[in-house]
């Protein structure tokens, strides 16, 4: 589940290696975006979501595609809902620390991840010395809606303008830390 198509490479990669299990994707359209709400308004969303799910289709697992979910809400839906395998997604730190020569590692992503001190401690952990973290709301929206009938030239305009301010800011190590990216790659 992801709020939006944002999960959707996910799904397809969990389904490429596992072909013979029944997938059921949910793009919580509704409460799209989930980056610039409150993390309590976010976490109580979410349970009443996976409630619905595990009353409509009992999963065996629950994928939670979207970082900002992950990052605010994974340990209280673990902890509501003890019985199920729900496993998170969550921006790459730990390679973008290890893989840094500068120390300096750029993370985009939505206001709520950025704004997170788990990026910062994550980044600490493994050797990053310095975050750069770039929330891009409009580029979650532009992902969403506007992906899909959008040109090269397009796409290539709306990543550079991020790209640059990392590359002014000495990163050497770029994390995509919202699911939606991964159509900008």
């Amino acid at each position: 589940m992801d709020s939006g198509i944002g999960g959707i490479p996910y799904c397809r990669h969990f389904h490429s290696r596992n072909p013979n299990e029944n997938i059921v994707y949910f793009a919580d359209c509704k409460n799209f975006p989930y980056g610039n709400k409150k993390r309590e308004v976010l976490t109580e969303i979410l349970i009443e979501l996976v409630k619905k799910i595990i009353d409509t289709i009992n999963p065996k697992i629950i994928v939670l595609a979207c970082n900002t979910a992950s990052i605010v809400s994974l340990s209280a839906l673990r902890d509501s809902f003890p019985m199920l395998a729900i496993i998170g997604t969550v921006p790459a730190i730990k390679p973008a620390a290890l893989a840094t020569k500068t120390g300096k590692i750029g993370v985009l992503g939505t206001e709520l991840t950025i704004d997170e001190p788990y990026i910062k401690e994550l980044a600490e952990k493994f050797g990053g010395r310095e975050i750069t973290g770039i929330a891009a709301p409009e580029l979650v929206e532009y992902v969403e809606n506007k992906i899909s009938s959008a040109t090269e030239e397009e796409k290539d305009k709306i990543a550079g303008t991020y790209l640059d301010r990392f590359r002014k800011a000495g990163v050497d190590s770029l994390v995509l830390g919202c699911t939606h990216f991964l159509f900008l790659l």
